[in-house]
């Protein structure tokens, strides 16, 4: 992948971010609709895969950040 010039590490960090938001809100259905119906294993491994997911791009995160 090749990157405009123009793009920053704050960029970058700021879509991360919004992807992010958007794995919790789709984690957080997932653990919605399995609270509703816990026969339905599927939302519950909806909800550990993003999960992993936040996690992951969570630490990729701390790469780019200084503290």
């Amino acid at each position: 992948m090749k990157l405009s010039e123009n793009v920053t590490r704050d960029m970058l960090a700021d879509v991360i971010e919004q992807a992010l938001k958007d794995l919790e809100g789709h984690r957080v259905e997932a653990r919605v609709a399995y609270a509703a119906d816990k026969s339905d294993s599927f939302h519950m491994y909806m909800d550990v895969m993003f999960g992993l997911a936040v996690e992951l791009l969570h630490s990729r995160l701390l790469t780019v950040y200084v503290n």
